[in-house]
């Protein structure tokens, strides 16, 4: 039961997300591009309408790109987050921040950090 109420919470987030003001200035590019036609594109007939092979194509690819992103996307925060919670990380950093505190006291001297352009 609860995972059906999970999956209609999460899908009615994704259409109202879809109607944020961020958005709207979109829909008409994405609309435009969609529904494109250049009148050689093939039909079949679903339900009693025409519908055109090409917009269902970009349709899908249209759907498929932004999916491809999003699923990159995560994964590279996922890849992010593992890397800064690993040990080797965090004892580079924490040479670093040592490194930048005996330059800022003086007693090591980098001199590509006291260049100004």
């Amino acid at each position: 039961m609860e995972s059906i109420i999970f999956l209609v919470s999460v899908f009615l987030a994704g259409i109202l997300s879809f109607f944020s003001p961020c958005i709207f200035p979109l829909l008409p590019v994405y609309a435009g591009i969609l529904l494109d036609d250049q009148g050689n594109s093939k039909s079949f007939r679903f339900f009693g309408r025409d519908i055109s092979w090409s917009g269902l194509i970009r349709t899908l690819c249209f759907i498929a790109g932004i999916s491809l992103i999003f699923f990159i996307l995560g994964f590279g925060a996922g890849f992010l987050g593992h890397m800064l919670y690993a040990d080797w990380f965090r004892y580079a950093m924490g040479t670093v921040i040592i490194l930048l505190g005996l330059h800022q006291m003086e007693i090591l001297h980098f001199n590509k950090l006291e260049v100004q352009k």
